[in-house]
């Protein structure tokens, strides 16, 4: 028997997720509604550049950046996705 514990922690938090690949996002929706944060948690099978510029505190990427065609350009709009004073995280491989 599996047990699932629903996230209770930070319930005024609001996360919205990007992705360009289909089954990544199916995958996320998932997992949300399986820990009963589907209501806070929204993932959208878009590029990150179709975020609302300055809309976020925190804007992070993980462990994707070292597979982008384009980081540079990805990096520049989670930039303009994150509001004035807010931060961008990136946390990644070290990689050639």
């Amino acid at each position: 028997m599996v047990e699932h514990r629903h996230c209770t922690g930070y319930p005024s938090a609001r996360v919205d997720g990007f992705d360009v690949d289909a089954a990544s996002i199916d995958a996320a929706r998932r997992h949300a509604e399986a820990e009963g944060v589907d209501d806070r948690v929204r993932v959208n099978h878009a590029e990150v550049a179709s975020a609302e510029a300055g809309a976020y505190d925190l804007v992070c990427a993980f462990e994707c950046v070292h597979d982008m065609p384009s980081p540079v350009s990805v990096l520049a709009a989670m930039r303009r996705a994150v509001a004035p004073g807010g931060t961008v995280l990136i946390m990644d491989e070290k990689v050639a």
